[in-house]
């Protein structure tokens, strides 16, 4: 038996390796609209509500990938969020508040984070429950030049923990 630790490594980046098509495909669409702002947050609004619906570029999924998709100036304020407003910066920790500063001086790449929230998709799926949740996120970041914007997917694969106790989901 291999190290387990080469396993998991090669494991998740397989699973974020099979949606990088779809991620490339979703930056490239973005090139193709208007470069206004008010533009770019009605587009990531309606991307989100599609992938969300599992109606991706590629095909449809009947069980969506667990994502964020989001919009930042060059300053680091949010343009487009699905639950924080715009003009907040999002810096909640020192972690993260690092991560947003590197996406922005890089504006191209990709970063990975370790973190316990949980996206829409996550809470909506567990709602009412005692969620636990580790997560891996795989944050892919394009320039927008013509939006003078950064456009962010966010790839989360999650490690639940506990959701509650065993009768919650017993019959």
């Amino acid at each position: 038996m291999g190290n387990e630790t080469e396993e998991y490594e090669l494991l998740i980046k397989g699973i974020w390796k099979e949606r990088e098509l779809e991620i490339e495909g979703f930056f490239n669409e973005l090139l193709l609209y208007s470069p206004r702002k008010d533009n770019l947050r009605v587009l990531l609004s309606r991307y989100t509500r599609s992938f969300s619906e599992g109606k991706y570029l590629t095909g449809i999924f009947e069980i969506p990938f667990d994502f964020t998709l989001q919009a930042i100036s060059y300053d680091g304020t949010t343009i487009y969020h699905p639950t924080v407003p715009e003009g907040q910066k999002r810096n909640h920790s020192v972690d993260h508040a690092k991560l947003m500063a590197e996406m922005v001086s890089k504006k191209n790449g990709s970063i990975i984070w370790k973190n316990t929230n949980a996206s829409q998709q996550i809470k909506a799926i567990f709602k009412g429950k005692n969620l636990k949740n580790q997560r891996l996120t795989k944050i892919y970041f394009r320039n927008l030049p013509e939006y003078e914007a950064i456009a962010l997917y966010e790839s989360h694969i999650n490690l639940i923990a506990n959701v509650g106790p065993p009768s919650d989901y017993m019959k």
